[in-house]
């Protein structure tokens, strides 16, 4: 699998996962207006608040999902040469493509990890090359491959 394939992999596992959150809200949505009808007692407003609460969570990972589609869409992927964002990285310990925080990614005959520019390993293989050696919490990564 290619860099752009593993890329549109990623996408299309997002997107899923954006459609799924918006199908959760809507009958979210749905069941707590259907039982917002006038009811006296402290169970049903509990079950309101919990409603809301789940609400709340469902939104924020659904921007979330959001948020790392936009940094795929933007992030230049072409062929590099030195790590930097957009970089399919192979090391001693595992394949690695800075770009979102997304994590484990397996398909086909292909599994890599998807890092967010951000996380601690990221930035310390930025600016290095094929050859090059990290070490992150006492693991040495040496470089492998650049993509």
């Amino acid at each position: 699998m290619t860099k752009n394939e593993l890329v549109e992999f990623v996408k299309s596992e997002l997107s899923t996962k954006v459609a799924a959150l918006k199908n959760d809200i809507n009958s979210l949505v749905k069941d707590s207006s259907e039982n917002s009808k006038p009811n006296s007692g402290d169970k049903h407003e509990v079950g309101l608040e919990m409603a809301m609460g789940e609400l709340d969570r469902l939104t924020h990972q659904l921007d979330t999902y959001k948020r790392q589609y936009s940094e795929l869409e933007l992030m230049d992927f072409s062929a590099k040469y030195v790590i930097e964002a957009g970089a399919l990285v192979k090391t001693n310990r595992g394949v690695f493509l800075i770009s979102t925080a997304f994590g484990l990614v397996k398909t086909g005959s292909l599994s890599a990890f998807c890092l967010s520019p951000q996380s601690p390993l990221a930035k310390a293989l930025m600016g290095k090359a094929e050859g090059d050696q990290v070490e992150i919490n006492g693991v040495r990564h040496t470089i492998v491959e650049v993509k």
